[in-house]
């Protein structure tokens, strides 16, 4: 099934290490690292809490990242944040 025109397609942390596998195992892709996205941090409402909010959300994604590295993963890259939560 396709994604939806604007939408962000993904795959939930948790399904991460099965799907990082799975790439793995298929011949002419490589797992280069993730991208981790909180839509939700954009909806946050002041500049303290959006930025304890998107510090939450990047620790839950750095976790995931050397999760995927100490798995034996060459997930070296990590994209995070959005236009909302840049500062």
């Amino acid at each position: 099934a396709g994604a939806a025109a604007g939408s962000r397609p993904g795959a939930p942390p948790e399904s991460a290490p099965g799907l990082a596998r799975h790439i793995g195992g298929c011949r002419g892709l490589r797992l280069a690292g993730i991208q981790a996205y909180s839509g939700l941090a954009s909806h946050v409402v002041g500049f303290e809490a959006r930025s304890a909010f998107s510090g939450e959300a990047v620790g839950r994604a750095v976790a995931l990242k050397e999760r995927l590295l100490a798995d034996g993963h060459e997930a070296t890259v990590l994209s995070v944040a959005s236009t909302g939560t840049y500062n």
